[in-house]
């Protein structure tokens, strides 16, 4: 997983729009598209996971990462 590039590179999205992105992760944050694609599949390991998205307008790619916000029982209870 690489993460978001802040070298520097004017490209690069800024902190506050990521952060935008974090709470409505529906549109580009490189050049605010609605026409984004998540890869079909999530990858984990230990105590994260991760999807690859893509700009079907500007054509840039990054990664969403997810980690654990709670548990729920097979009955759909919320446990925390």
């Amino acid at each position: 997983m690489k993460p978001l590039r802040h070298d520097g590179d004017p490209a690069a999205p800024d902190a506050a729009t990521c952060w935008r992105y974090v709470g409505d992760p529906n549109f580009c944050i490189y050049c605010g598209s609605k026409d984004i694609s998540a890869d079909s599949h999530i990858e984990a390991e230990a105590d994260s996971a991760w999807q690859g998205v893509q700009c079907c307008s500007c054509g840039e790619e990054w990664t969403d990462v997810y980690t654990l916000t709670g548990v729920t029982n097979k009955e759909g209870w919320v446990l925390v």
